[in-house]
C-alpha cells in the first residue's frame, strides 16, 4: 500500500508503512469531510441569512376572543340597530352612535391583552374599531346618511394591518346602500311598519351580496366570513332561501326517483 511519510521539514515522502505515517485513503476521507463540512455550512448561512425578518413594530396582536366569538357580538350590536332603527320615530343617527359604541366596546374587550401591554393603543384601537363599523354600509342602507371619506392617517402600523379592507371598498360598497335606502325611505313614508314590507325582504338581501361583492374585491380577508342571513324586513327575519338552490335540490330528488324507479323496473 502508498504510504506518506511526513519529514521534519514538512515535505512530504513516499516511504514503506510504519507507524509515523498517514494512510491515503483516511487522508482522502478527512478532506471529503472537511468539504461537506464547509458546503453544508455555506448553505445554511446562506438559507438564514435570506431568512425574512419581522418588520419593526409589528408585532403579532392576538386577540383575546375567538373569530366566532367576534362575529356573535356584531351580530348582536347590528341586530339590535337593525330592529330598533327600522321603527318609526326613532333618531337612526342616535341609534347608529350607540351601534358604534356597541361594535368598539366588544373590538376593545377582544384586544384587552394587547391593550394592557400598550394602554397607548387604546384610542388608536378605537378608530380602528370606528372604521370596521362602517362595513355594513348601516350609516347609508337605513339612515341614508352618506360617511365621509375613510381616515387611517397616523394610526400606528401595529395596529393598522388589522384593517383589512382599501378605501376603495367603503367608496364602491356606497351604492349597494344607497340603491337600498331609495327603496327604504320610500317604503317608510307610505307605511305604518317596515314589518308591512315584504318587497323589502329580498331588496336588503341583495343589498347584502353586493356588499359582500365590494369585500371579496377590495378586502384582504384570510376566509370570506359565513353571511348572516338575519333580515328583519322577512316575515321570520330571516333571508329567503334562494329559488334556484330549491329547484337545484327538486331536479337532483327528481333524478334520483327516477333511476331508482327504472333500478327496480330493470329487477322485476
Amino acid at each position: 500500500m502508498l504510504l506518506i511519510n511526513i519529514t521534519s521539514c514538512g515535505r512530504l515522502r513516499f516511504t514503506a508503512c510504519s507507524n509515523s505515517t498517514l494512510k491515503l485513503a483516511p487522508l482522502y476521507e478527512i478532506m471529503g469531510n472537511t468539504v461537506f463540512l464547509f458546503l453544508f455550512v455555506s448553505i445554511a448561512c446562506i438559507l438564514l441569512c435570506d431568512l425574512p425578518t419581522p418588520a419593526a413594530g409589528l408585532d403579532v396582536i392576538m386577540p383575546t376572543c375567538s373569530e366566532k366569538q367576534f362575529r356573535d357580538k356584531d351580530k348582536m350590536c347590528s341586530h339590535r340597530f337593525l330592529e330598533k332603527a327600522m321603527q318609526h320615530g326613532v333618531n337612526c343617527s342616535e341609534e347608529l352612535k350607540k351601534y358604534k359604541m356597541c361594535y368598539k366596546n366588544f373590538t376593545l374587550d377582544c384586544y384587552d391583552g394587547f391593550l394592557n401591554s400598550y394602554p397607548n393603543m387604546t384610542t388608536p384601537m378605537g378608530r380602528v374599531a370606528d372604521i370596521k363599523s362602517k362595513m355594513h354600509l348601516f350609516a347609508g342602507m337605513i339612515c341614508g346618511i352618506t360617511d365621509g371619506p375613510v381616515n387611517t392617517t397616523g394610526l400606528p402600523n401595529k395596529i393598522k394591518h388589522l384593517l383589512k379592507c382599501k378605501s376603495e371598498f367603503f367608496v364602491e360598497a356606497k351604492t349597494c346602500a344607497m340603491a337600498f335606502h331609495t327603496k327604504f325611505e320610500m317604503k317608510m313614508q307610505n307605511s305604518s311598519s317596515p314589518m308591512m314590507m315584504p318587497d323589502l325582504c329580498d331588496s336588503f338581501k341583495a343589498a347584502k351580496m353586493c356588499n359582500a361583492h365590494f369585500m371579496k374585491k377590495h378586502c384582504t380577508l384570510e376566509k370570506s366570513p359565513p353571511p348572516d342571513r338575519f333580515n328583519p324586513f322577512c316575515p321570520n327575519k330571516m333571508d329567503r332561501p334562494d329559488p334556484k338552490a330549491g329547484s337545484s335540490k327538486i331536479a337532483i330528488t327528481n333524478g334520483i326517483l327516477t333511476i331508482t324507479s327504472f333500478a327496480i323496473y330493470l329487477l322485476l
